[in-house]
């Protein structure tokens, strides 16, 4: 046999087709050297646990297929496939020379750190990876400045098949279906399970390779090289049809309603696409719809269109209309279509991804309109409503794209990216014996790519056994989605299986804390992880800060990790607790206790608290030793006070202040300085102590501390009494100093206004006068004034053994209100008083007081010579209504012009200016006499006028009184007996105002007889000055007696 021969027999005999000397890639079926078993010839299969099913699915074929084989077929068959292979390995020498290593992700799944843990379902074990890092390269090569990034996806090894699989016999293919996975051999034996992998059983379907599987979920199709398609029920197992093609069958495809129709489609070397289905006796009837266009190397039927490929492209069809949609050729650099066979992904009802070599087609489905078919044309009416419409569709082409370098072995989606399973081509080595050039096999690489920019985003070198031998169409990239488990990807080869699965959280945690970057996985597990796993994260990361002399970090990020909310469980508090615990003892064993203060909890984790009162006690220590006060003042405020003993911290701080009040005094001698460098940790000691209830302590330093608000602390805690000396001082800290040395009397009410209204309302605790002796031996009688003038109004009962002193007080600090006192207050001693006044020379209040003991002449001399004032000279002697006292003031102010102008103006229905005028002395310039002179008669003129206005007013009750009068001067008025004295002395009689039946009164008994009228009143002129006269003393003497009544009370 010639050498040639021998090989073709040797590919004929194996599934591989291998020579013995070279390991290549050959029309798709695996390849394997000599030293591999990689199937079983038919006897071994009789012979073992598979003989009673192949015998069966043999027997079951025989009753449907013609078994004759044509030795010209086989022949031909023969030639094509070593041509085939011929091609194939110049032309994967060819790309293995072009081919560049690309810088990609790689993660390489090693054969030797699979760990094959089988479970139930044979696909839960986690396969190890080498360690990468960003750009997809071990770490060995790369910069230690690049951060290593979890892997997208998680890889297990497939250990749920029967143990001959992979291992004796080669898989050359599967399909997935929701209902059942399929797995195919090169053997022809065929496994059938569910989804959990539970076996539905295992058959011998053909004599050498299966190429091509298809199923709908309860039939499943088989196409094999030895030229059968076997068609069978999934569950029934009674149920199986073998058809022989007598050409090797590259692809099947069942019909849509294959259970109805009983058709389905293959194709192989033969060229033909072919529709075969049973007719009505049994046989098979074909429909061939494309030949002449090489070998058919894929066909998938999806919904109603038909899709398939050979050497002319890419060819779409509707079944239902038998029309072609499309027609796709391929590319001009396109390599030979037979020998890298397509793979095509459903990406939903509308869309098909279809990936072959390097090119990636998107095809995008349009239902155009629904229309009858012509058959019914010629059908009844009523019959025709029976036939549904045929829908016309269209396609078209939505994207094609190619990815450079690339060899696409598998193609799916990936959340919204693609993913591709790569076939990396042999790479071309000298063999280092026999110096002849042998191929070496490289792994393929799972590739994620970007759907829109077709960059890689994640690059996986998928290490899988025995992948050295192995060729393109050997690999199998198949999605399945689980509902309990999401999606998976299937990675099958000749020899191994893998399931793909996204890179969960778990995952990615899992893959963090392995790689001891706990703080990676702490901070990405905050939303889901159980709380007690993530602590023990946490705990990690701090360790690891710790061991690195971090104290900080490892501080802060502690203060992270044990945080905590109030819904927090007892079980995990106590946990927490105990942590703190131990980890505060850490950072206090190795001196670094300051770190970790800031993060400590500031409320209690617990009804006890949780954690051990010495730390917080400790910290405090600390930051006291080291004077570290606003670090106290921070944390006495930041910490609930039930965390550490409050009592023992306010020692402390008190032995600090102590210590430094000696050192540096603040007030010895009760003055105020700003000398305290302590002013918020006394403000803190104070605040500890009046949570204490030891206010008593607090009052020294809240003077140091020139609080303002001391008074309002000592009235709170009823501590006034007990501090009577230490009033000065506070009223001291509460006013204005410049306001204090200048006794600014308005300024001072009001900044001691607040002490003031509480001492006055302490006032029946606290005698008033034990008030004013404190303030008064302090220098600060101004205080007594405020308090007294203040407590005076409030009640005039308290101040009544005080008025003498607060007579003084308001000689000194507010005479324009002693006149109000002088006269309201009854409980002062006058002499007292008047010495005061002199003291302070308060003329107006010792004219008063003296007008008080009858010295009338003294107090006016006072106004006069003093004051000058003639007015208030004027109103005093009009207050006196002493006639005597008038004359006084005319006399005695003769000689004063300013006087002599005041009376003039004054004069009129009180003051005769008649008198005045006559005493004027001749020969004195009285400035402004002619002004007074022309106001008098002003008034004189405004009189008159007024006089006639009113005159008209009352003018008809003028007529009517008049008439009135007239008739009593007829008739008369009838009077009593008049007394004989005014007779006898013929003095005027006057009618008093009110009560006519009163009887008629002398003008001396009116207004006294030294007040009588002197003048001639015989004519009417005489008679109406008369009157006026008389008029005007009644008027003198009413005002008289009002002001005399106001002044006694």
């Amino acid at each position: 046999m010639s050498g040639s021969s021998r090989i073709l027999d040797d590919f004929l005999s194996s599934p591989s087709g291998q020579t013995a000397d070279e390991e290549v890639q050959t029309n798709g079926v695996h390849t394997k050297n000599d030293q591999d078993t990689t199937v079983e010839t038919t006897k071994q299969l009789n012979h073992d646990e598979d003989n009673e099913a192949a015998d069966e699915v043999d027997r079951e074929a025989d009753e449907h297929t013609d078994v004759n084989s044509s030795k010209d077929s086989s022949s031909t068959l023969r030639q094509d496939l070593k041509s085939t292979a011929d091609d194939a390995i110049e032309r994967t020498e060819e790309q293995v020379e072009e081919r560049q290593p690309k810088e990609t992700h790689i993660r390489e799944v090693m054969e030797d750190r699979t760990s094959e843990d089988s479970t139930q379902n044979g696909d839960s074990v986690s396969v190890d990876a080498e360690d990468t890092d960003l750009e997809g390269k071990t770490n060995d090569s790369e910069s230690d400045d690049e951060v290593e990034q979890p892997p997208k996806l998680k890889y297990t090894r497939l250990t749920g098949l029967p143990t001959r699989f992979f291992d004796k016999d080669p898989v050359s293919a599967c399909i997935f279906n929701e209902r059942a996975f399929i797995f195919a051999s090169h053997s022809g034996i065929i496994h059938l399970c569910r989804p959990d992998f539970s076996p539905i059983r295992t058959l011998k379907a053909h004599m050498t390779s299966i190429l091509s599987l298809d199923t709908d979920g309860e039939y499943f199709a088989s196409g094999s090289m030895d030229g059968t398609v076997v068609i069978g029920s999934i569950e029934n197992e009674s149920d199986i049809t073998r058809y022989d093609f007598k050409r090797p069958i590259y692809a099947v495809a069942l019909d849509k309603k294959y259970r109805s129709s009983r058709a389905f489609f293959s194709g192989g070397t033969s060229g033909k696409l072919t529709r075969s289905m049973k007719g009505w006796l049994g046989q098979r009837q074909d429909t061939v719809f494309g030949e002449d266009n090489g070998p058919i190397t894929m066909i998938k039927t999806i919904d109603d269109l038909l899709f398939w490929t050979n050497d002319g492209g890419i060819h779409i069809a509707q079944i239902s209309s038998k029309a072609a949609l499309l027609d796709v050729p391929l590319p001009e650099d396109f390599p030979r279509p037979e020998v890298y066979w397509p793979r095509v992904h459903i990406i939903d009802r509308d869309r098909i991804l279809l990936a072959w070599v390097n090119h990636i087609w998107v095809f995008r489905i349009n239902v155009t309109r629904a229309t009858r078919s012509s058959t019914s044309n010629i059908l009844s009416s009523a019959a025709s409503s029976f036939i549904s419409p045929i829908e016309e569709k269209e396609i078209e082409i939505e994207r094609h794209t190619s990815l450079e370098d690339m060899l696409i072995a598998g193609v799916s989606e990936f959340n919204d990216n693609l993913l591709v399973l790569n076939y990396i081509p042999p790479q071309s080595t000298r063999d280092e014996k026999t110096g002849r050039k042998v191929l070496s096999g490289q792994p393929p690489e799972l590739v994620i790519v970007n759907r829109v920019t077709l960059d890689e985003e994640s690059v996986d070198e998928v290490a899988l056994n025995r992948f050295s031998s192995l060729g393109l169409n050997d690999y199998h990239l198949h999605q399945y989605v689980s509902q309990s488990e999401g999606p998976k990807w299937y990675l099958i080869s000749a020899n191994d299986g893998v399931v793909v699965q996204e890179f969960s959280l778990r995952d990615r945690l899992n893959w963090l804390t392995a790689k001891g970057r706990y703080l990676e996985a702490w901070n990405m597990s905050a939303l889901w992880l159980d709380k007690i796993e993530r602590l023990d994260i946490g705990i990690r990361q701090a360790n690891e800060y710790v061991s690195e002399d971090q104290w900080s970090e490892a501080a802060e990020f502690l203060g992270e990790v044990f945080k905590v909310t109030s819904e927090e469980s007892p079980a995990y508090l106590e946990r927490i607790c105990r942590e703190w615990n131990s980890w505060l003892q850490i950072f206090l064993d190795a001196g670094h206790i300051k770190q970790i203060v800031d993060v400590l909890p500031c409320n209690p984790l617990g009804p006890d608290g949780g954690i051990d009162p010495k730390f917080y006690a400790l910290s405090f220590d600390c930051f006291l030793s080291k004077k570290e006060y606003d670090h106290v003042i921070e944390f006495v405020t930041k910490w609930d006070h039930r965390l550490f003993d409050v009592d023992e911290l306010a020692y402390k701080i008190g032995e600090v202040l102590k210590e430094g009040d000696e050192k540096f005094p603040v007030d010895t001698d009760m003055t105020i300085t700003d000398n305290d460098r302590y002013v918020g940790l006394r403000e803190t000691y104070v605040a500890l102590r009046v949570e204490l209830d030891e206010p008593e302590k607090c009052v020294d330093h809240l003077i140091k501390l020139r609080d303002k608000e001391i008074m309002q602390f000592l009235d709170e805690h009823h501590l006034i009494h007990q501090n009577m000396n230490k009033l000065p001082i506070i009223m001291r800290i509460a006013a204005d100093e410049d306001d204090l040395k200048r006794k600014r009397i308005p300024k001072l009410r009001e900044e001691l206004s607040v002490n003031i209204s509480i001492l006055v309302e302490s006032s029946h605790e606290i005698l008033p006068g034990r008030i004013t002796d404190v303030m008064d031996n302090a220098g600060m009688n101004f205080v007594s004034y405020l308090y007294l003038e203040k407590l005076s109004r409030e009640d005039k009962l308290l101040v009544r053994d005080l008025e003498d002193e607060m007579v003084e007080l308001y000689a000194l600090y507010n005479r324009d209100e002693l006149s109000e006192f002088l006269g309201k207050h009854k409980n002062y001693s006058i002499e007292k008083a008047i010495k005061v006044c002199e003291q302070t020379h308060c003329i107006p209040e010792l004219a008063y007081l003296l007008s008080k003991v009858g010295e009338n002449k003294k107090a006016l001399t006072l106004i006069i010579d003093d004051l000058e004032d003639p007015q208030m000279a004027i109103r005093f002697v009009e207050s006196a209504n002493d006639k005597e006292l008038w004359d006084f003031l005319l006399d005695y102010s003769m000689d004063r012009p300013d006087f002599i102008r005041a009376l003039l103006e004054a004069s009129g229905d009180l003051i005769d200016p008649i008198p005045v005028v006559d005493r004027i002395p001749k020969g004195i310039e009285i400035k402004g006499l002619r002004d007074a002179l022309i106001k008098i008669t002003k008034n004189m003129v405004l009189d008159d006028w007024m006089y006639k206005i009113i005159l008209q007013i009352i003018w008809k009750d003028t007529v009517a009184t008049s008439d009135k009068y007239r008739d009593l001067r007829l008739q008369g008025y009838c009077y009593g007996a008049l007394n004989n004295r005014v007779r006898s002395t013929m003095q005027t009689l006057i009618q008093m105002p009110g009560d006519t039946n009163q009887p008629l009164v002398s003008e001396g008994e009116v207004l006294g007889e030294n007040n009588v009228w002197n003048g001639e009143a015989s004519d009417p002129v005489g008679k109406i000055k008369h009157a006026s006269f008389i008029k005007g003393r009644l008027l003198f003497q009413r005002t008289g007696e009002n002001s005399a009544r106001e002044l006694n009370h």
